[in-house]
């Protein structure tokens, strides 16, 4: 059994596996990937695969979309969205004082040039 995020990273040595023999003779196999909630947990889709080494070929595959949850006590999404805020309203900020010197500048170079007389 092996745990991907995004089908490319494997998560697999953080999983708990167990495999317990039945009385028929096939084995239960439990295997259990904790995500907690905390700062450097990862959101998508994690995946659950299991390889049947016979075949050489997956037998199941189980898709689980994991959203990432913003916990107060944790900040680091916030201080993200908060940072592509802020820099948001300094491009527009930045861009609107641009526009308004251009238009002082030009006016100015009109208001000059209107009184003068070419000869």
């Amino acid at each position: 059994i092996h745990w991907f995020v995004y089908e490319k990273r494997n998560l697999t040595a953080r999983a708990k596996t167990q495999s317990v023999l039945t009385p028929e003779g096939l084995f239960s196999v439990t295997s259990t990937l904790h995500i907690e909630a905390m700062e450097n947990a990862l959101e998508g889709n994690y995946t659950c695969v299991v390889f049947n080494l016979e075949k050489n070929d997956i037998e199941v595959r189980n898709q689980f979309p994991i959203p990432i949850i913003d916990i107060p006590t944790t900040n680091r999404q916030s201080e993200r969205k908060k940072s592509k805020i802020l820099t948001a309203v300094f491009v527009i900020v930045g861009a609107l004082a641009t526009g308004i010197i251009i238009l002082a500048i030009h006016r100015f170079r009109k208001t000059i040039y209107s009184g003068m007389t070419v000869i």
